[in-house]
């Protein structure tokens, strides 16, 4: 299964037919443009999983997310769920905060900006 790293996430409101967009992405709307435009795959999904782990040489942290595609919004993926890595996650007591990853928790739906992870 290839692995996306996400550029970014926007939470979705429950039982909401509109997009809520946080402040920084209104207060910069070519920024989401760009954001949009950049990205090889766009999807509305609920995350199902989450999984932190070091790297191979244990200075750096990551977290996977699984997350179910309710729908693709762009690019083409061929499985019902899709996995997200962004740098950063708690792996027993040690937590390490990427300050330009969004918090995302287990059972949040959102929508997911994301590129192939090189």
């Amino acid at each position: 299964m290839q692995i996306f790293k996400i550029k970014n996430y926007i939470p979705c409101q429950k039982n909401s037919n509109y997009l809520f967009l946080p402040f920084h992405l209104i207060s910069g709307f070519t920024q989401i443009v760009e954001i949009t435009q950049t990205s090889n795959l766009i999807i509305e999904g609920k995350v199902i999983a989450i999984n932190s782990s070091w790297n191979s040489e244990r200075i750096k942290t990551y977290t996977e997310y699984s997350i179910r595609i309710e729908s693709i919004l762009k690019g083409m993926y061929d499985s019902k769920v899709i996995k997200i890595r962004t740098n950063g996650g708690r792996v027993g007591d040690s937590f390490v905060l990427d300050p330009h990853t969004s918090f995302i928790r287990k059972g949040q739906k959102g929508y997911f900006f994301s590129n192939p992870f090189r």
